[in-house]
């Protein structure tokens, strides 16, 4: 076999793995890759975000055949349109409406994104906590952010891939947004000269103001993740993002940076919700008492 896929999980672990294949690919001459699925006995669907946009990207050159899959994780990645987008296969029925399909927009696809937020972020649905209208509007506008920046910065012509799960026995709603671009360091370095270490450059992006944006193009700076920042704070949830060899991660309100061994094929940003959080959310301004965030 050509890449032995193992047990892949939202971590580092996994994102490591993600690196290796695509190095791999990367490095393939022949006309068919063969993926061994045998020891794949467990996928976070949401990853299907970053293995789909690798794999996408090889198949220009390579004809890659999913092998030895197993039949609970062939089952999902049915259910989530990974299989049936990626190697034309039929999908299967969502009976229990846990997942948020597999997709790969274009570049210039921003309102088809905007259609499939408003599609599966729906209030109390697939365990998301409950959100005033408004907050829940400003909720996908901060996503519809982290798309059109990931297309403006990272200068990506093989388009934006999302997907994402609801784990309802393990309290989590995992949403992935990947690309295949330049990656912050590379970006910011272009753009203002300044060579920061992969895990800083995705630090400095996250501040306030921090953009390599035009900013005379109208349009906000940074990567749409003050809100949701805030809300997975209060939320206790978790967000990772990955770019080049840098690996940020923030629980709460703890914020780790570490470097990985090898570059990241692009940027992945992952938002994990706790869907065990029975508060009520709202903005600031919807409050009686202005002095609460949520």
């Amino acid at each position: 076999m050509d890449f032995t896929l193992r047990r892949l999980a939202t971590n580092q672990t996994g994102y490591a793995q993600i690196i290796d294949l695509n190095d791999k690919l990367e490095s393939f001459t022949g006309e068919k890759f063969h993926l061994d699925c045998s020891q794949l006995s467990w996928i976070d669907a949401n990853m299907c975000s970053c293995l789909g946009a690798v794999i996408h990207k090889a198949t220009a050159k390579t004809r890659i055949s999913f092998v030895g899959l197993r039949d609970s994780v062939h089952k999902i990645l049915c259910k989530n349109n990974f299989l049936p987008e990626l190697c034309k296969t039929d999908p299967a029925w969502d009976s229990y409406q846990t997942t948020i399909k597999y997709h790969r927009y274009a570049p210039h696809e921003i309102q088809g994104f905007k259609d499939y937020t408003e599609q599966f972020f729906v209030d109390g649905a697939r365990g998301l906590p409950h959100m005033t209208p408004k907050l829940l509007r400003r909720f996908r506008e901060s996503l519809w952010e982290i798309f059109e920046n990931a297309v403006a910065h990272s200068e990506t012509k093989l388009g934006i891939y999302v997907c994402g799960q609801y784990f309802p026995k393990k309290d989590r709603l995992d949403f992935s947004i990947s690309d295949l671009g330049i990656g912050f360091k590379q970006r910011i370095l272009r753009s203002i000269g300044t060579d920061f270490s992969p895990e800083l450059a995705i630090a400095w992006a996250l501040q306030e103001n921090n953009t390599t944006r035009n900013k005379v193009d109208g349009k906000p700076g940074g990567i749409g993740l003050k809100l949701i920042q805030k809300f997975l704070e209060i939320n206790s949830g978790k967000m990772i993002i990955v770019s080049d060899q840098g690996y940020w991660e923030v629980n709460g309100s703890a914020v780790n940076y570490r470097l990985l061994t090898k570059p990241y094929p692009g940027t992945t940003v992952n938002i994990e919700i706790n869907t065990a959080d029975t508060k009520n959310y709202c903005l600031q301004e919807e409050l009686i008492d202005p002095s609460t965030i949520f």
